[in-house]
């Protein structure tokens, strides 16, 4: 399944999609910090 596929599921749900190729690439880091950067820093999840 690559990125294209998941487009619909992403957009569904308000997900996030972060292409880097490796979980310590800056791009990666950057844009995981920036979920937090919401002053209660929280992700507005809700199950």
């Amino acid at each position: 399944v690559g990125v294209a596929e998941m487009k619909v599921a992403v957009e569904r749900t308000g997900g996030l999609v972060v292409l880097a190729e490796s979980f310590g690439h800056p791009v990666f880091k950057d844009s995981f910090k920036r979920i937090f950067e919401d002053s209660d820093q929280s992700l507005g999840l809700s199950f």
